[in-house]
């Protein structure tokens, strides 16, 4: 299964941003690769915060021993919550919660009987980084097995999107049109240059994270030639499982966050046009666990501003 660092603008939408005709193709595969490096600079920029889902089972040790020492509490908002086993503070941006289990995995913790919260007011309604367990739950706090450490499994959705139960993932309004094994690099398609829900035109474009039943495919080229419209894909990207699809499965497209696609696309078209300045300016470099990153050092402010207004506290 691979982890693919999802691109936040797609060459089509870049094109699109430079007024670029058909005929301008010479520089689609320079274009493609600023895309992809304005969104790793966002990424850092927002201190390893990252805008794409993947799935993933991460685990944190007994909440008084998570930090190294035992922790009051936390405030959310102006209420203040007592973390004496009853509050898990996750480390990554949390979409959704597929399986809670506390006791080094031996007892799952029913969906009803916990709450989802974040500490910083300007992200709502999700990502979340609390998990506070309810009093009146079944498992009214979280239970140490053997050992404190890893005591507490999450099985769920991360990444950064503050609409991601209603804007997250839009019907591409297409299906396959054949059946999808599990080892299928290429899934058919009725229209890939048709319109998307909003009429946009096409509706299938390299550099996309598209979700088939639970499976995420990430786009790796589009085949319109002809009558038979195909995409070349990675198949079970991002900690899902390649599954076999039937015939007129439904293919969801994820949507990043309109004011990130707008950043990185902008940012991706400086990148383009200060590809031949020269100057003694050195960049910036960051370290993060995605690896090491240069950031331009005249990058606009207002821009620096705009993407820095989501960098993790």
């Amino acid at each position: 299964m691979a982890h693919v660092q999802v691109p936040y603008a797609t060459l089509t939408a870049l094109r699109s941003y430079r007024k670029l005709d058909t005929t301008q193709t010479g520089d689609d595969q320079l274009l493609t690769g600023l895309a992809v490096r304005a969104s790793r600079i966002v990424d850092e920029i927002c201190r390893g915060r990252r805008f794409y889902p993947w799935r993933e089972v991460r685990k944190y040790d007994y909440p008084q021993q998570a930090f190294g020492k035992f922790e009051a509490g936390y405030w959310v908002g102006n209420t203040y919550y007592d973390i004496g086993g009853t509050v898990l503070a996750v480390d990554e941006d949390l979409l959704e919660v597929e399986t809670l289990q506390t006791q080094g995995g031996d007892t799952t913790v029913a969906s009803t009987d916990y709450w989802l919260l974040t500490r910083d007011g300007r992200y709502q309604p999700s990502p979340y980084d609390l998990i506070k367990l309810k009093p009146n739950g079944a498992t009214p706090a979280f239970l140490i097995k053997d050992q404190y450490e890893q005591a507490n499994w999450v099985t769920g959705i991360w990444g950064f999107h503050q609409h991601w139960a209603n804007e997250a993932w839009e019907d591409s309004t297409d299906a396959l049109t054949a059946q999808a094994t599990t080892t299928a690099g290429t899934v058919a398609v009725t229209a890939a240059d048709g319109a998307d829900l909003y009429g946009l035109t096409p509706r299938f474009q390299a550099g996309q994270l598209l979700k088939v039943d639970s499976e995420y495919v990430y786009v790796k080229s589009v085949q319109t030639a002809g009558t038979s419209h195909s995409l070349a894909v990675l198949r079970g990207v991002n900690g899902t499982i390649a599954a076999t699809h039937s015939t007129a499965a439904a293919i969801s497209i994820y949507r990043p966050m309109p004011e990130i696609v707008g950043a990185t696309t902008r940012l991706a078209s400086w990148l383009y046009q200060q590809r031949e300045s020269s100057g003694d300016s050195q960049p910036e470099v960051q370290v993060s666990p995605q690896g090491i990153v240069s950031i331009p050092p005249r990058l606009p402010r207002d821009l620096y501003d705009q993407i820095a207004y989501y960098r993790k506290l």
